[in-house]
């Protein structure tokens, strides 16, 4: 079966260092995608300013506009040319199975949302408490989030509408809860992605956690307000 190209669509806030190891890393994995039966078509960054992030190997297209990462987002997501979307944060870190697990998952559920577990790159007893807790909103409730690397059909993204622009923070919280109320499918791909516990570290593991917290319920109480989906 013919594997769908995939467009990687990554937003930048300002200069994000993480980013260009994690551009060296796809472009190394690009052969796994082909042996796999697929394509990684393009990896998209969506920045603010063109000219906050320069010498990029020729494979990467820079999208440049107005801030906001639902906005930037959804400006790489109509100009990509891959019939799937996968974005991912600049401070995701991918195993040698990322790309692999992508392509099954999209070969055996390309209608689907499909996300992966998240692992913490710096790992604490604390950061365990979040990685139980990212499991079971993502595998229990059904609502993955941004970091958890979000693959679907550009054809299903562009009939919901993308994300949404004027939400300032969850804006991948929200976008869940659209796919579940129009009842596409939301499955795990069952592998682990990395993530940097930089904002835990910096800010304290309670104050980050809280805050999330707070948006999460908010948000939640609003989309159950609105009624059966």
């Amino acid at each position: 079966m013919k594997y769908p190209s995939v467009s990687v669509v990554i937003p930048l806030k300002g200069e994000e260092p993480q980013v260009r190891g994690l551009i060296a890393h796809l472009l190394e994995m690009k052969p796994q995608a082909l042996e796999e039966g697929g394509e990684i078509r393009e990896i998209i960054l969506s920045v603010t300013d063109e000219e906050e992030i320069t010498e990029l190997p020729s494979e990467v297209k820079v999208v440049a506009g107005s801030p906001g990462r639902g906005c930037q987002m959804n400006r790489a997501a109509h100009l990509a040319q891959g019939e799937h979307l996968w974005f991912l944060h600049a401070d995701s870190t991918l195993s040698e199975d990322t790309i692999p697990a992508l392509i099954r998952g999209i070969q055996r559920f390309p209608e689907a949302l499909l996300y992966f577990d998240l692992i913490f790159t710096h790992r604490s007893p604390l950061m365990l408490l979040n990685e139980v807790g990212v499991w079971l909103r993502s595998r229990v409730c059904g609502l993955p989030f941004g970091d958890q690397a979000l693959c679907l059909s550009k054809r299903s993204f562009l009939s919901l509408s993308g994300f949404h622009e004027g939400a300032s923070i969850g804006e991948d919280h929200l976008f869940a809860w659209k796919v579940k109320r129009h009842r596409i499918p939301t499955l795990p791909i069952n592998s682990f992605l990395g993530t940097s516990a930089r904002k835990y570290r910096a800010h304290g593991w309670l104050r980050v956690t809280l805050a999330h917290l707070r948006v999460v319920v908010a948000q939640a109480f609003a989309e159950i307000r609105k009624g059966p989906y």
